[in-house]
């Protein structure tokens, strides 16, 4: 493909993105990508079969950015001071949005469970992705004995994706990273973390 066409194509999977995130896959149209990304409806016929392969495209490349981030933030001296960066990242990068769009895989979960096979089965996939990252954080904090070890790291990972993806919900909602601290704050109760001692630096 030419550089220009790659050009093309990129503009319309960031439109897709930003327009995916904020509206719903249901409610975009083509008319509202032709608009976002400033490109003729038989440009984006020309690279894409039509929104659902959109729409898989943009869950990959979130997919990617989430990994990432997993990755950036799930580091420490300790796995409980791992475990403290995931919690002051996810507040970060929450404020950062402005807490505009959610989680787009929540978002996507809600929407595409009961009317789109193919595109429920990669987020789900992506929810096991994210819940193994912290089940591994959660497993090795128990080994040093940092973690309680009378709930399974499985199941206390399952509970910590699972009440993260409402606090982001709730904290769209008001607009405020209060329901995210507060999911936080009671995990560190329920883990039983002791006190972080070498944690990034906490977005107030």
């Amino acid at each position: 493909m030419s550089e220009k066409g790659d050009k093309s194509r990129e503009k319309i999977i960031d439109a897709a993105y930003a327009l995916f995130k904020k509206k719903g896959f249901a409610a975009t149209s083509i008319n509202d990508l032709m608009v976002a990304s400033g490109l003729k409806k038989g440009t984006i016929y020309f690279h894409f079969t039509g929104k659902e392969e959109i729409a898989l495209l943009v869950l990959q490349r979130a997919r990617e950015q989430l990994l990432e981030f997993l990755k950036t933030v799930t580091t420490g001296a300790t796995p409980a001071d791992a475990l403290e960066n995931y919690f002051a990242g996810t507040i970060a990068l929450h404020h950062s949005h402005e807490f505009i769009g959610g989680c787009i895989f929540g978002n996507a979960a809600l929407e595409m469970a009961d009317s789109n096979e193919l595109l429920a089965n990669f987020v789900n996939l992506v929810f096991q992705d994210w819940t193994r990252k912290l089940q591994q954080l959660i497993t090795e904090g128990q080994k040093v004995g940092q973690v309680r070890t009378d709930l399974a790291a499985e199941t206390l990972a399952q509970h910590l994706v699972t009440a993260t993806e409402g606090a982001i919900m709730l904290a769209r909602l008001c607009k405020s990273d209060a329901p995210i601290r507060t999911c936080f704050d009671t995990f560190r109760a329920l883990l039983a973390l002791p006190q972080a001692t070498n944690t990034i630096e906490r977005k107030e």
